[in-house]
């Protein structure tokens, strides 16, 4: 009866007539945006965090400093975390237990699963009591950068009622079967790493934070450890079917299938102006090279079709998850344009509407990267403008075609 009423909620507030008004700021800084999440918590009761991965590294360091702090001073905070099994595999259970000696509860979803079994929760939540932090950040460096951007991005900061609705997503899924507490029984608590944690250098961004903006917004998500609450591919697909005049996406993994695929084949058949900023042909890590080849011939067809098409410069990548309908529909969150946020994993979206403000600032940093990037016409200038070789472009193309056989793994 808890997992019905528990389920029922979250499709209560999945749908845009729960709208509601809020305070929203939008971040496109990496830096900006953690040094915001970290002062939400200087004053907070609880903090709820849960990401796909959090590294041991600066970043990563930074925020456990601060929540190790946060607990010394104010020992009746509670502190929860919720990591993903496969995706923070890298954070160990030394560490955890190591976390846990200092008052700070932790979980991971789902940590015996693998990578095929594709219950993943992808969800970054970051929510006090007041405030909420949602879009597509993982705790990394790569994804908070002090001294560069060489991965954009999306991130909202909210409060008001939505905020609640943000808290109770958090708490089905901390209190889902799949989400376990380590076992710290024959496990000491790591010293020289707390130490190299309390360590760590503050961090040093300037808090550039945009102006407070007032917004409609409505949350969605989908149950974490339930294949069959796609309640964010719903969202999505009904977003996409309101599109009347322009659309205009920013993804990581442009890999669409099913309905998602259908609604923007729809769209374009509806004379919809389109527009695309997404990852090249990166050749040096293994999953950019499958997740940005395998869609290259469909790519094309959009190309064709008279879709706009940008991808980052050489040396930036797009982790963003965003689409914009019509000047009147701003959606930011979790969800990639792929199989696995489509079908399988535990995805979010946070739609804002009734935002100008908010709505400019956004098509501002969207036509910089669009027009930093490389735009072209056939798939052959994008491998010219990426320098790739014959060699390279042969096997981009193999592993296009190889796109049906693989379109349930990326």
């Amino acid at each position: 009866m808890t997992r019905l009423f528990s389920f029922l909620c979250t499709m209560l507030i999945s749908f845009k007539l729960f709208a509601v008004p809020a305070e929203i700021r939008l971040y496109s800084e990496g830096a900006a945006a953690l040094a915001a999440r970290l002062q939400s918590i200087s004053n907070a009761q609880q903090l709820d965090i849960e990401t796909f991965y959090f590294e041991n590294d600066r970043a990563g360091r930074v925020v456990l400093k601060t929540l190790i702090q946060e607990k010394l001073n104010r020992p009746a905070m509670k502190i929860r975390l919720l990591l993903d099994g496969w995706g923070s595999e890298s954070f160990s259970k030394s560490m955890a237990c190591s976390l846990r000696s200092k008052g700070i509860e932790i979980k991971f979803f789902n940590q015996n699963g693998g990578l095929l079994n594709q219950q993943r929760t992808h969800r970054k939540i970051w929510v006090t009591e007041s405030t909420a932090f949602v879009g597509g950040r993982n705790i990394s460096d790569e994804n908070f950068s002090e001294m560069n951007e060489e991965l954009s991005d999306w991130d909202i900061e909210l409060k008001g009622a939505a905020v609640s609705n943000i808290s109770n997503s958090f708490s089905q899924a901390w209190t889902n079967r799949l989400a376990t507490i380590p076992d710290c029984t024959a496990l000491t608590p790591d010293e020289s790493w707390l130490r190299e944690i309390m360590n760590e250098e503050s961090w040093k961004a300037e808090e550039n934070f945009s102006a407070w903006s007032t917004a409609d917004v409505s949350w969605h998500t989908d149950e974490v450890g339930n294949n069959g609450s796609r309640l964010v591919s719903k969202a999505v697909s009904e977003l996409l079917r309101t599109a009347e005049n322009s659309l205009e996406i920013e993804n990581a993994y442009f890999l669409p299938v099913g309905e998602i695929s259908h609604e923007l084949g729809s769209a374009k058949s509806r004379g919809i102006r389109m527009q695309f900023y997404l990852n090249g042909p990166k050749t040096d890590v293994w999953m950019a090279r499958y997740s940005t080849c395998l869609p290259m011939n469909e790519i094309q067809w959009w190309l064709d079709m008279g879709a706009k098409v940008s991808f980052t410069p050489q040396a930036k990548k797009t982790h963003a998850k965003s689409i914009f309908i019509d000047d009147r529909a701003l959606a930011i969150g979790s969800y990639n344009l792929d199989s696995r946020s489509i079908n399988t994993n535990a995805e979010t979206l946070l739609v804002i509407r009734n935002s100008a403000e908010i709505f400019d600032l956004y098509k501002s940093e969207h036509n910089r990267r669009m027009n930093e990037g490389h735009i072209v016409k056939t798939i052959q200038q994008i491998f010219q403008s990426y320098g790739l070789s014959e060699k390279q472009q042969n096997q981009c193309l193999g592993i296009s075609v190889l796109k049906p056989l693989l379109k349930n793994f990326f």
